[in-house]
C-alpha cells in the first residue's frame, strides 16, 4: 500500500468522459471502455449529495487514475481510484473518504461504500483498496467487511483504543471482553466486520471503537480480495 497524496497528485487534463477513456486506458494500462467509466463516476457522485458535485476532477497517482471531488468549504473530500491489480485485472482504490460538520452521520459513507463494492462486482474487479484515515472512514469500511493488510498493527491500535475506553469509564469489562473475544480470534478473517457490528442495547459499540468521536481518528489499509470465493460471496451478501 501506498500514501495517497491527492490533491498533490498529477492533474488529468480533459474532464469528458469521451476524452477520459483513452487516457486513463493508456495511464493504468487497462482496456477501459467509456461504459466502463460512466459506471465508475456515476457510482461515486451517485453517493454524494447533488447539490456538492457540480465539479470533480481527475488526477494520477502511483498508477491509479483518481476521481477526486471538494466540495465547497471542504465539508466533502472524496477521491476514489481505478487501476490495474496485481494479477492485471481492475482494482479500485478508495483514496480519501472525508465528510465533515452537517454530513457527518448522514449515511453518505456508507451509500459510496455500497456503490463501489456494487460495480466492483459489475466491473470484475480483482481487488478494491481502501484507506481508512477519516473520522469515519475506519468504521465504514470495516462495516462492510474490508480486511487489513497489516492485522498485528490494527490489533495493536484498537487494543489500545479497548483500554482508552474503559479507562475513561465508557466501556465495562462486558464490552472490554466482547471486543477483544473477536480481536483475538485469528481463525477470523472478518473480525474487523464482527468489531464495527458491536451492540448493545441502543448502544453502537462499534462506532465508539473504530469511528472518531469518543476516541480521536486513526489509520488502517485494508481491501477486499474479489478473486476470494469467500470474502466476494461476503460482498454480495452485505449488498443484497
Amino acid at each position: 500500500m501506498y500514501q495517497f497524496s491527492w490533491p498533490k497528485a498529477n492533474p488529468i487534463p480533459g474532464f469528458a468522459r469521451h476524452q477520459m477513456a483513452p487516457q486513463i486506458t493508456q495511464l493504468v494500462g487497462l482496456n477501459l471502455s467509456d461504459a466502463q467509466l460512466t459506471l465508475f463516476e456515476s457510482a461515486i457522485l451517485g453517493s454524494l449529495p447533488p447539490h456538492q458535485v457540480s465539479q470533480y476532477s481527475w488526477f494520477e497517482d502511483n498508477g491509479f487514475a483518481f476521481m477526486g471531488r471538494t466540495s465547497s468549504a471542504n465539508a466533502i473530500v472524496v477521491a476514489v481510484g481505478i487501476g490495474q491489480g496485481r494479477r492485471g485485472g481492475i482494482a479500485l482504490n478508495a483514496g480519501i473518504l472525508d465528510l465533515r460538520g452537517a454530513f457527518q452521520r448522514q449515511g453518505i459513507g456508507k451509500l459510496l461504500a455500497k456503490r463501489l463494492l456494487s460495480i466492483s462486482l459489475s466491473l470484475g474487479t480483482e481487488s478494491v483498496r481502501v484507506s481508512a484515515n477519516m473520522a469515519h472512514g475506519s468504521y465504514v469500511w470495516a462495516l462492510y467487511g474490508a480486511r487489513p493488510f497489516h492485522r498485528s498493527g490494527v490489533e495493536a491500535e484498537i487494543d489500545r483504543r479497548i483500554n482508552k475506553l474503559h479507562q475513561a469509564g465508557t466501556w465495562g469489562l462486558l464490552e472490554v471482553n466482547m471486543s477483544r473475544n473477536i480481536l483475538y480470534n485469528k481463525n477470523n478473517s472478518n473480525f474487523m466486520m464482527d468489531l464495527a457490528r458491536m451492540k448493545r442495547g441502543s448502544r453502537d459499540l462499534g462506532y465508539e471503537l473504530l469511528a472518531q468521536g469518543v476516541l480521536p481518528s486513526w489509520k488502517w489499509e485494508g481491501y477486499w480480495d474479489l478473486t476470494d470465493q469467500a470474502q466476494c460471496g461476503l460482498v454480495d451478501a452485505l449488498l443484497r
